[in-house]
């Protein structure tokens, strides 16, 4: 079985995760993408009710994928600006996660 390359794990993702379209190619494809997890389909519903819910973009991380060697201008993070949530938007997140 041949292993997926970077660029083609990328382009998956972009299927998946919508607003991640909105970055251009040159910035992109310079991410890390052992950070990210193609959400399976149970993650998908809960990712997309949580970005109408919260009114902002949710992205799904590997548990262990952050690479701290690896310089931070390469992480999604540091390119998109984390969202501010209200108590409200909070426990509306916090009742979906633990639902």
């Amino acid at each position: 079985m041949q292993r997926k390359s970077s660029f083609e794990k990328l382009s998956a993702l972009r299927m998946h995760i919508p607003f991640l379209r909105l970055i251009p190619d040159s910035v992109y494809f310079t991410r890390i993408e052992t950070e990210f997890v193609v959400p399976n389909a149970m993650i998908q519903i809960v990712r997309t009710t949580l970005e109408q819910a919260l009114d902002s973009y949710v992205m799904t991380y590997s548990l262990n994928g952050f690479d701290e060697e690896r310089q931070t201008k390469h992480h999604l993070c540091q390119l998109v600006k984390q969202a501010q949530l209200s108590l409200r938007q909070f426990d509306i997140y916090n009742f979906l996660k633990n639902e």
